[in-house]
């Protein structure tokens, strides 16, 4: 674990160098705690698996066992208590070879593969759903700078403005109200830039606090252009989806364990051992001969009452594998719904982003219209300014749209990402 933190933390270990949508990925794989667990549950999934499988393995065992007589016995040849101190040893070996179990120990085999299977898809769907809340943090910076250029650009447009009414003024072709309005609107739109500086930093913080970074250091975003040009044409193929249908599968199998509680089982035990005693006057090749011994024996059980242990096993697996259905089905509908929301929210996202665009343009006309009859004294400030915030929200919701549209892409891309 604190290898992986490690190479994680030299992943992004120059603040100055460009994190785009790739290399977060690269970091929040190794960083993420959605990812850390998601590896851990493969890891447990394989351990399972590499335990179901050696079930079939005899095993094997040694044992070595001692022990001394000290004190005063009983000898029934000399009808009297002797002392005859001494130390027994016995070496045994021992192995068991199952050979019937009902068919359990196949189903712990194909209920371990599926879990794997699902561990494996779990992971992949993490994986995705983090570049999709990756790729929505650096739209949301892209977004925040966006609006930072555009409130620049209105300030220095207030600005220029002022400064063309103060000559106004001068003139005595204005009154100094008008000079006063729009020194409000020069300090409306300083107080925007700084809300949307804010902003940027705000997104930037997230972004930091989701891949782990270091807050106190200078990181560089670059957030995408454009989304995923692949994407699947259907979402039965879902990783999500992948997964529900094994931990499904896998359930199904532990009804089968379970059920072969009923039946019965039996494992063939061999060994051989062999002992001596100290204190015999026989040698020792001759007491381990004599004391040698081998035996081999075939264990037979037969279940008859088990107070309905494993009928209410049984019963617990299918509840189980009636859930694993049902979750299975859910998911297909999830991925459905998900996948018919992300083709609407992009069909809309580019209605919208049309309408922002012409109503922009419009806005940007009449406010040029505006400024036109102001210069000639046939408007009124008020109206000039009115529609100098209205260009100015239009722009913002022309950007917010065109970020969407990238959005919605990811969205599409991570409710039906394309085929491996």
């Amino acid at each position: 674990m604190i290898v992986e933190l490690l190479v994680a933390h030299a992943l992004a270990a120059d603040p100055g160098a460009p994190i785009t949508l790739e290399r977060a990925m690269e970091i929040a794989e190794q960083n993420a705690v959605d990812a850390e667990s998601a590896r851990l549950a493969i890891e447990s999934a394989r351990v399972d698996l590499h335990r179901a499988k050696h079930a079939f393995a005899p095993d094997l065992g040694l044992s070595v066992s001692t022990s001394a007589t000290i004190g005063r016995t009983f000898s029934e040849g000399l009808g009297q208590s002797v002392t005859t101190p001494g130390a027994n040893s016995t070496a045994r070996v021992t192995s068991m070879v199952p050979l019937l179990g009902g068919g359990e120990r196949h189903a712990d085999v194909r209920s371990a593969e599926a879990n794997l299977a699902a561990g494996l898809a779990t992971a992949e769907r993490t994986r995705q759903d983090l570049e999709y809340t990756l790729a929505g943090g650096l739209l949301d910076l892209a977004e925040a700078r966006g609006n930072v250029e555009l409130a620049t650009v209105t300030l220095a447009a207030e600005e220029a403005l002022r400064e063309r009414i103060r000559a106004y003024v001068d003139a005595g072709a204005r009154t100094r109200a008008d000079l006063l309005l729009e020194d409000a609107a020069v300090a409306a739109a300083a107080r925007d830039l700084s809300t949307a500086r804010a902003n940027v930093g705000l997104a930037e913080l997230t972004l930091v606090d989701v891949l782990r970074l270091d807050p106190a250091s200078s990181w560089t975003f670059v957030p995408p252009e454009a989304a995923p040009a692949s994407a699947s044409e259907g979402a039965a193929t879902r990783s999500d989806i992948v997964a529900a249908d094994k931990a499904a599968e896998a359930a199904a199998a532990d009804v089968q364990a379970a059920r072969a509680g009923a039946w019965p089982s039996a494992d063939l035990s061999f060994g051989a051992s062999t002992s001596w005693y100290s204190t015999d006057t026989s040698a020792l090749p001759s007491q381990l001969q004599d004391q040698a011994r081998a035996w081999a024996t075939v264990d037979v059980e037969v279940p008859i009452f088990d107070r309905a242990v494993t009928r209410d096993s049984v019963s617990d697996a299918r509840i189980a594998e009636r859930a694993a259905k049902l979750d299975a089905a859910r998911a297909q509908e999830t991925a459905a719904a998900d996948l018919a929301r992300a083709r609407l929210d992009a069909a809309a996202a580019r209605d919208a982003l049309e309408a922002a665009s012409h109503q922009r343009d419009a806005q940007a006309a009449a406010v040029a219209v505006l400024q036109d009859r102001y210069d000639a004294g046939a408007a009124a400030l008020t109206e000039l300014l009115s529609a100098r915030a209205d260009l100015a929200s239009a722009e913002q919701a022309r950007l917010a749209a065109a970020i969407q549209v990238i959005r919605a892409g990811f969205e599409l891309a991570w409710a039906a990402p394309a085929t491996p």
